[in-house]
């Protein structure tokens, strides 16, 4: 089975740390490879990443330019072929507590989605304590990154037919593209990344410098409000299930009909 960890990043010491943690904690001898879509790297950065990769698990794509994450991931997904697929940030580090094997199983049955697994800020005792790792999938319509989001090649397929426009939320658009094409999200509680979010340079810098797509309302209820308690300057707050939309669930319901039907 091919395994492959996607990662669009533009921060190369911290891409330059997860490679370390991916050989450190074995990852490879899992049969995991990792394809990286590097953005305004300069040669020394790319030639640093390089070295890193001592077990050859890399493939390196390097944008001179930022692309936003929508149109970078799906890229990757088309350019490279897997069973399953892992989509992470370049901001995330592989610790002891990551366990992505059993999501390898459960995304292999029929009708299951995107599967978002557990995180951790950082990985300090204090944050630590206030996970309870389990082994327990919750659905969920609209699921992010957190410590790495699992699907299968059929997953893959729904996604790169996608037109390729720099939507605002990546996350909760790649969410309602595969919710709306009949599928069920979930939340997986039995495996731990720990994920450095709102830290600099990554996207929130990104969606600042940006004139970003909204997302489609006709699917999505987009919230705005005052203050920055997202810390994005466009003031939009991050949707979560309840602003999905009736057109989206009727959709849903529709194309698992098919699904069921042509399984």
């Amino acid at each position: 089975m091919k395994k492959l960890i996607i990662i669009c990043s533009c921060r190369p010491k911290l891409m330059c740390r997860f490679i370390d943690s991916f050989i450190d904690k074995g990852m490879h001898n899992l049969g995991w490879k990792v394809a990286i879509l590097a953005q305004d790297y300069t040669q020394e950065d790319l030639k640093d990443l390089k070295d890193k990769d001592k077990t050859r698990s890399c493939t390196i794509t390097h944008s001179s330019s930022l692309i936003p994450p929508y149109i970078a991931k799906t890229t990757l997904l088309e350019q490279n072929e897997a069973d399953v697929y892992c989509s992470l940030d370049d901001d995330c580090v592989i610790i002891n507590q990551t366990n992505y094997e059993p999501v390898i199983q459960f995304v292999q049955q029929k009708f299951v989605g995107l599967v978002s697994c557990n995180w951790v800020r950082f990985n300090t005792p204090k944050m630590m304590a206030c996970k309870k790792i389990r082994e327990e999938y919750k659905k969920q319509k609209i699921v992010f990154t957190g410590g790495g989001i699992i699907f299968n090649r059929s997953v893959r397929d729904v996604l790169i037919k996608k037109p390729r426009i720099n939507w605002l939320f990546d996350d909760v658009q790649f969410s309602v593209d595969v919710y709306t094409a009949g599928f069920l999200n979930y939340r997986y509680l039995g495996s731990l990344t720990e994920h450095n979010i709102i830290i600099g340079g990554g996207i929130k810098r990104l969606f600042n410098e940006r004139q970003m797509t909204l997302n489609d309302q006709n699917l999505i209820n987009l919230k705005r409000g005052s203050g920055t308690k997202y810390a994005f300057d466009n003031g939009y707050y991050m949707p979560n299930d309840s602003n999905i939309t009736e057109l989206s669930h009727s959709l849903h319901k529709q194309n698992h009909l098919q699904l069921i039907r042509n399984a």
